[in-house]
């Protein structure tokens, strides 16, 4: 009966802690505190004004699953995106789509270290969507949208052969299928990122 009783004592803790998410600490930007401050040490943050609102993504932890966590999925023809997801009223997911600098394998992110990539619209582009357009956002047509113009500056990368911490800034214009503007300023990251876990080699 007392075994019993133990067992089910971790179970019930178990459970409880399955239910109880932890959230990264915001470290509030001292000039405008609705943001987060730039940071170099994963902090898993990211932050942008969109169109005079603010845009911020913050990780949200669980036994379970991971909120808001970013992504980065790379391609087999030197092609990579890198997708935060965030929360405003504007849109959730801003995303990167970069190509041109010789990343193959995740080692080679530190090739971006130091980088200020011109977003185009073209070649590198950037896009502030409302969904993430993967396969199950195929018919979205923002998704088909070559993206729209800035700058990307990834400041910072610190890379081993399992996680790379990787920070910087962001500047972008991006218009989307309904002709609706979208100017994202202000932008920041500090995010880690896991070798076959939140960076994954796509078709």
């Amino acid at each position: 009966m007392k075994k019993f009783t133990f067992l089910n004592k971790i179970l019930v803790v178990l459970f409880m802690l399955t239910l109880v998410c932890c959230e990264t600490e915001f470290i509030p930007d001292p000039l405008d505190p609705r943001l987060p401050k730039y940071s170099e040490t994963g902090k898993n943050v990211a932050g942008a004004i969109i169109n005079q609102e603010i845009w911020n993504s913050v990780d949200n932890y669980s036994f379970a699953y991971v909120v808001n966590e970013p992504m980065i999925f790379l391609f087999e023809n030197d092609s990579l995106h890198i997708v935060f997801k965030g929360n405003s009223t504007i849109c959730d997911y801003i995303e990167f789509r970069l190509s041109g600098f010789g990343i193959y394998k995740f080692e080679d992110l530190i090739l971006l270290k130091n980088k200020k990539i011109q977003l185009d619209g073209l070649r590198n582009s950037g896009l502030c969507l409302e969904n993430y357009c993967n396969s199950y956002y195929s018919s979205d047509p923002d998704c088909s949208l070559s993206g729209g113009s800035g700058q990307l500056y990834i400041k910072n990368i610190v890379v081993d052969s399992v996680s790379a911490v990787i920070s910087g800034t962001f500047g972008f214009t991006f218009t989307n299928s309904e002709n609706k503007v979208f100017k994202v300023s202000y932008g920041r990251f500090d995010y880690r990122f896991e070798n076959n876990l939140n960076f994954t080699l796509s078709n």
